[in-house]
Order: structure tokens, then C-alpha cells, then sequence
């Protein structure tokens, strides 16, 4: 089974500055294939919206991206990461 990547990012002040966090989850998907624009859009909006069901109000989310992993997870090294949106910055959250 095929597997992609979903990366949250996320902007909190703490201690005078804002930091950036980000939370990644990993899905089997028996395609092989990323999503299309759509559907992958789609994915990101669910979560964001569970995810803002557990942060406070000051969190603010900043970016979504999406990827096909293409070996295990446990290295970094094998797994290559391609925005939702070839060739342009990760989906920003309104």
C-alpha cells in the first residue's frame, strides 16, 4: 500500500516572538498516487478544522503540504516531499 505525508504548520507567540509547529500524519492510500488539487485541498481543510478543535485561539495556521512517501517513514532520508501545489509555496490557510 502507498502512503503520503500531511504537514500542519502552525504560528504561536511565545516569549515575545513568534514560533512556528507543525504536526505530520501519515496515510495508506491504495492508489500509489497524490491526490489531485482538489481532493488534497479537501484533506488539509479536515484537518485543519480537527485540529483547531484542540488548539487554543492564539495558534494560527500558516501552511498544509501534502507528499507521497515513497519508503518508511523512520528515515529521513527516504522520502521525498513535493508541495500539493507543484512549483509553488505550501497551501496557506485563510
Amino acid at each position: 500500500m502507498s502512503r503520503i505525508g500531511i504537514s500542519i504548520t502552525k504560528e504561536v507567540a511565545f516569549r515575545d516572538n513568534q514560533q512556528e509547529f507543525s504536526n505530520v500524519y501519515y496515510y495508506g492510500n491504495g492508489t500509489g498516487a497524490l491526490p489531485g488539487l482538489t481532493d488534497a485541498e479537501a484533506l488539509l481543510d479536515q484537518l485543519v478544522a480537527l485540529e483547531k478543535t484542540f488548539h487554543s485561539s492564539l495558534v494560527s495556521f500558516v501552511h498544509g503540504r501534502l507528499w507521497k512517501v515513497f519508503s518508511r517513514p523512520t528515515s529521513w532520508s527516504s522520502r521525498a516531499s513535493a508541495s500539493v501545489r507543484p512549483g509553488r509555496a505550501p497551501v496557506p490557510f485563510p
